[in-house]
């Protein structure tokens, strides 16, 4: 069922200032309202453009078919909406630590497209919950992983735990996006929300990511778990490596 991912549903989008259309459905901007209760025809998007174009440009150079793809931090589902139009997975599954639930043009959305069995959503799901994110994958997914994005807590801790939990858990050739990875270095971001400059920022894990693609155990001929990483403004995208994890629940990034 999954199509050949390139840039086509991408340059479908039709933009404007504070929405955008893909596939017949509607996508608010979240900067662009005062409340979410605005979007009654539509979905709160949580991204931006300059986003979704880097996305755009990457799947560009990264055809392939993403079955099976798991999302943190879904807000009202706006993105599972938006990935599910464009990569058409086999199963998608996004969960947040939010208890809210669903929303009930995410639930129309759903049913009316008869995806019930395609598109799941977990609500009050931390992130730093191995276990939790362990069972979810097992569970809900019958193939390795193809892939995860990250975009719930942004917090170095918590992001660290989930990504050793589940980049073992994609195929080789998976990609892990991290989004808004740099936010310690946006002065505007850290103005409005000051109680963030006490936090150790996500640059940090970025680096730990670059020491892990150049680190490689014995005897692997100088092969690293991770392939690739790319860089951008919005995201690192971590592509997996043949290499095999012999224990993916004791993976670590740094011994």
């Amino acid at each position: 069922m999954s199509a050949t991912s390139g840039n086509s549903f991408f340059d479908r989008i039709e933009w404007q200032s504070d929405k955008f259309r893909l596939a017949g459905l509607t996508f608010y901007f979240q900067y662009a309202l005062k409340d979410a209760n605005e979007a009654v025809d539509g979905f709160v998007f949580h991204k931006t453009r300059p986003l979704v174009e880097e996305y755009a440009d990457f799947f560009a150079t990264h055809p392939g078919s993403y079955s099976n793809i798991l999302e943190l931090g879904i807000w009202g589902g706006g993105s599972v909406v938006f990935w599910n139009e464009c990569l058409s997975p086999d199963k998608l599954v996004g969960v947040d630590i939010q208890t809210q639930g669903d929303r009930e043009q995410f639930r129309r959305y759903v049913t009316s497209r008869a995806l019930e069995g395609r598109i799941k959503t977990i609500w009050g799901v931390d992130q730093a919950d191995r276990a939790h994110l362990r069972s979810i994958v097992e569970q809900e997914f019958k193939a390795p992983l193809d892939l995860v994005i990250d975009d719930a807590s942004h917090q170095y801790l918590a992001t660290k735990a989930t990504f050793e939990t589940l980049f073992p858990r994609l195929r080789p050739g998976g990609i892990y996006f991290i989004e808004d990875w740099g936010w310690g270095y946006e002065e505007p971001f850290l103005q409005s929300n000051p109680d963030w400059r006490e936090f150790k920022p996500l640059s940090d894990l970025a680096l730990e990511l670059v020491q892990l693609t150049g680190t490689h155990p014995p005897h692997t001929m100088h092969l690293s778990p991770v392939k690739s990483i790319l860089m951008c403004h919005g995201f690192l995208a971590i592509q997996r490596s043949a290499l095999t994890i012999a224990d993916p629940d004791s993976f670590k990034i740094t011994p």
